[in-house]
C-alpha cells in the first residue's frame, strides 16, 4: 500500500471515530434529557426534582429535535421508542396549558384590568413600567420587589390609582397594590414564617364582591426555601374562608403550571389560570430558559377576556395583563 493510500485509509477511520464520538455524546445528552423528564415528575419527594419540572417546555423542543434526528438516520426501534413515550409525557404535562378548564369570552370590552409586575429592585427603568401602565390602563395593579427608591417614583401613580399600599423592603420582597376602585378593606399580611409581606384587598366591582390577594414567596433554591415557599402558599389556603368567594391572586410564585406544587394550590384554592399557552416570564435575558412563573389566577366565577404578557420593562420579569369578568 502506497503512502497516499494509507493516508486515506487513516483519514476515513478517523472521521468514522469522529462520527462515532459525536453520536455518543448525542445519545448521553438525549437519555441525560429523558432521564430528567422523568425525574421531574417526582417533584414532590425531592427540591431539585421539583426546579427540573419548570423546564418542560424546553425538554419537549429537545426531544422533539432528538426524535427527527433518530427517526431519519433509522435507529433502533428502543430508541425511537423510549424519545416518542417520554415526548409524550412531555406534551401532556406542558400543552396542557392550552387545555386547562377555562372559561373565556370574546367581544367584550368591559372588564376588570389587572396588571402584574415583578419589576426587580435594582432596575431603574421607571418611566418603561409607568409607560406600560398607561398604555394598558389597568383598574388595579400588584407589584412585587418595591423598595423605597420604586415607592417615590411611583407616586405620581397615586392621582389616578387613588387608593394604594405599599410595603417596601430592600430585600426583593417589597410588595405594593394600586386600585382606582375603593376598597373595603387593605391590609399588609404575613403568610408562612418568612415574614415576606403580601397585601390582601377587598373590593366591590359592579356589585360584586372581589378579594385581590398580591404575593410573592421566596424562591426555591433550597430544600428550606421551597418549604418556606410551600408554607407560604398554605398559609393562604388555611385562610380561605377570610376571603370572598370572588378571588383574584396575583403573584410571582416562583413556580410554573408544572410543578406539582402549583397544580396542589390552585386546587385546593379553587382558582383557575388564566393563562392560554406558555406565555413565559421570567428570565428576559434568555429566552432559551423562558419559564411562566408570574400569575393571575382568578375563581370559577370570572370569564377570562384576555391574558397576555407585557413588554420588557428593565426587569428580569415580563409584566403581566388580563382582563376578566366575573358572571
Amino acid at each position: 500500500m502506497d503512502e497516499s493510500s494509507k493516508s486515506s485509509v487513516n483519514s476515513g477511520k478517523s472521521k468514522k471515530n469522529i462520527n462515532r464520538l459525536i453520536n455518543n455524546i448525542l445519545l448521553l445528552f438525549m437519555f441525560f434529557s429523558l432521564i430528567i423528564s422523568i425525574l421531574a415528575c417526582f417533584g414532590q419527594y425531592f427540591w431539585g426534582f421539583e426546579l427540573l419540572s419548570h423546564f418542560r417546555f424546553q425538554y419537549l423542543i429537545v426531544q422533539t429535535v432528538f426524535l427527527i434526528y433518530y427517526s431519519t438516520r433509522k435507529s433502533h426501534v428502543l430508541i425511537i421508542a423510549a424519545i416518542s413515550l417520554i415526548l409524550l409525557l412531555n406534551s401532556y404535562i406542558t400543552l396542557g396549558v392550552y387545555f386547562s378548564p377555562k372559561h373565556e369570552v370574546k367581544n367584550v370590552n368591559c372588564g376588570l384590568k389587572v396588571l402584574f409586575s415583578n419589576v426587580y429592585t435594582s432596575n431603574r427603568n421607571f418611566k418603561a413600567l409607568k409607560d406600560y401602565i398607561s398604555r394598558m390602563k389597568p383598574d388595579i395593579i400588584g407589584l412585587v420587589e418595591i423598595n423605597e427608591l420604586w415607592n417615590e417614583q411611583l407616586k405620581p401613580l397615586e392621582k389616578e390609582f387613588k387608593y394604594h399600599i405599599c410595603k417596601p423592603r430592600n430585600d426583593n420582597f417589597g410588595i405594593a397594590f394600586y386600585s382606582k376602585i375603593p376598597p373595603q378593606r387593605m391590609t399588609i399580611e404575613y403568610f408562612g414564617k418568612t415574614g415576606v409581606p403580601s397585601i390582601c384587598a377587598d373590593i366591590n366591582y359592579k356589585g360584586k364582591n372581589i378579594t385581590v390577594i398580591v404575593t410573592h414567596p421566596v424562591p426555591p433554591w433550597s430544600s428550606n426555601m421551597m418549604d418556606f415557599r410551600n408554607d407560604q402558599l398554605s398559609s393562604i389556603v388555611s385562610r380561605r374562608d377570610r376571603y370572598k368567594d370572588n378571588i383574584i391572586l396575583l403573584g410571582d410564585l416562583n413556580m410554573t403550571p408544572w410543578s406539582y406544587y402549583f397544580g396542589e394550590f390552585i386546587n385546593k384554592m379553587k382558582l383557575l389560570d388564566t393563562r392560554s399557552g406558555i406565555q413565559a416570564t421570567w428570565p428576559v435575558y434568555n429566552m432559551f430558559l423562558y419559564i411562566p412563573i408570574d400569575h393571575c389566577l382568578v375563581s370559577n366565577g370570572f370569564k377570562i377576556i384576555k391574558r397576555e404578557v407585557g413588554s420588557d420593562i428593565g426587569s428580569d420579569h415580563f409584566p403581566i395583563f388580563a382582563e376578566v369578568v366575573l358572571d
